[in-house]
């Protein structure tokens, strides 16, 4: 008996080419969903559950990450990655190291949303 649940597109959809196009289809629903609710709620809309900058990863063609290294970052931003270097250095931005890595610092989405909230028009 197979017990994997099985995903049905809706009518007049082919359906998805492997899995991640099934998680690529179950996250934007469930963004739709809760964006739904949101505006029902308080008649405001929000974008991918409110974070700016996951919506632009996602746009980029990034998947949906709750981080995204620097290199990514300035990829969907358009801002140099040094410039992001820089605004740590300053205290304006904050990175995170992977546990037991040596290299490759992440942005989180929220943070990068702060960040540009407070520093771009």
């Amino acid at each position: 008996m197979d017990t994997k649940a099985k995903y049905t597109p809706p009518a007049g959809q082919d359906p998805p080419a492997a899995d991640a196009d099934v998680m690529a289809g179950f996250f934007e629903a469930v963004m739709q969903a809760a964006g739904d609710a949101l505006q029902k709620l308080t008649g405001k809309r929000a974008s991918r559950g409110g974070s700016r900058a996951l919506a632009m990863a996602v746009e980029a063609g990034l998947p949906p990450q709750m981080a995204y290294t620097v290199a990514e970052t300035a990829r969907y931003t358009g801002v140099d990655k040094q410039t992001f270097y820089k605004e740590r250095d300053a205290g304006r931005i904050q990175m995170v190291m992977p546990k037991g890595a040596e290299k490759g610092w992440r942005i989180t989405v929220a943070e990068v949303d702060r960040w540009m909230e407070e520093n771009v028009a």
